[in-house]
């Protein structure tokens, strides 16, 4: 994969698309996207209380942030 391509995917990682629609998109097999990911992904460890990704986790008391409907989801 070329560049072009590894931006395309990182990017429609970011917002949240399947492999198979990013496959789509670029031209590719959902296996070989799949494939890319796996072999050049980067897991950066967090430095928060439970791996969260906010230093005020602990205090913070705000819902709904996953965008689940307020009803459904009640997670802090």
């Amino acid at each position: 994969m070329d560049l072009t391509d590894r931006v395309a995917i990182e990017t429609g990682l970011c917002s949240g698309e399947s492999f198979k629609k990013i496959a789509r998109q670029i031209g590719r097999h959902p296996s070989a996207v799949s494939h890319e990911v796996l072999e050049n992904r980067t897991h950066i460890q967090a430095t928060y209380y439970a791996g969260k990704d906010c230093a005020k986790v602990r205090q913070c008391r705000q819902t709904g942030l996953c965008g689940a409907p307020e009803s459904a989801c009640h997670r802090q």
